[in-house]
């Protein structure tokens, strides 16, 4: 009996696709419905894709564990293509993607988890029931066409000790996850990073965050 309480707290079976997900995996909204309540695939949410995936990308073991993304939709289609560049002012060679989607204020969103999380994702590795190997490798190879510094910012994230913060990282996460590649549905998932974390994440390689501070700012608001 205890055992079925718990696990009724930790999460539900979808009421669309019947797949048992964990509570981040379901809005506010769609939680507090409980009996019909829709998982966050299956309203057209893609941050909970990944979910369901061991380190290794194989499926999870265990009724009490998500399932993987995809039960309910099919994965989104990724372009690999080289895209329209435009520089960065005051950085020589910075340059990030002229083809971004503008904000309709030109500023960019209050919170930046769609970014600052995959990047600390990429930097720090696999995460188990979010994102596999070869979801973080096609991740890089994404935003490496969007911000062609991300390669080098993992790099130096790395060497400034990302890993040593991941545990903490994880732990702290709350909320709906964040897609690993933009908007993408199936192709792997990021905890929802604490948000002072995220910048203490960044800044632990202080050029890094100047850079991508200022990335940011120029994909929104070109």
């Amino acid at each position: 009996r205890s055992q079925r309480s718990s696990r009724g707290m930790n999460g539900r079976a979808c009421g669309v696709c019947g797949t048992w997900r964990e509570r981040s995996a379901f809005s506010k909204t769609q939680w507090a419905k409980r009996d019909g309540s829709k998982c966050a695939e299956c309203t057209g949410n893609p941050s909970s894709c990944g979910a369901g995936r061991n380190e290794s990308g194989s499926r999870s073991q265990g009724t009490t564990q998500p399932k993987e993304i995809g039960a309910c939709a099919a994965p989104s289609e990724l372009g690999f293509s080289a895209r329209p560049q435009m520089p960065v002012p005051g950085f020589d060679g910075l340059t990030v993607c002229s083809d971004w989607p503008r904000t309709k204020n030109g500023l960019p969103p209050n919170a930046q988890s769609a970014i600052f999380s995959p990047l600390i994702a990429c930097s720090i590795g696999p995460i188990e029931h979010h994102c596999s190997a070869q979801e973080i490798e096609a991740a890089n190879t994404w935003w490496t066409n969007v911000l062609p510094a991300w390669p080098r910012w993992v790099s130096e994230l790395q060497v400034a000790g990302i890993n040593d913060h991941r545990e903490a990282l994880i732990r702290q996460a709350k909320g709906q996850p964040n897609a690993l590649i933009f908007k993408a549905k199936g192709r792997g998932s990021v905890p929802h990073f604490n948000g002072r974390m995220q910048n203490a994440m960044l800044e632990l390689a202080p050029m890094v965050a100047v850079e991508v501070y200022a990335c940011v700012t120029v994909m929104y608001s070109a």
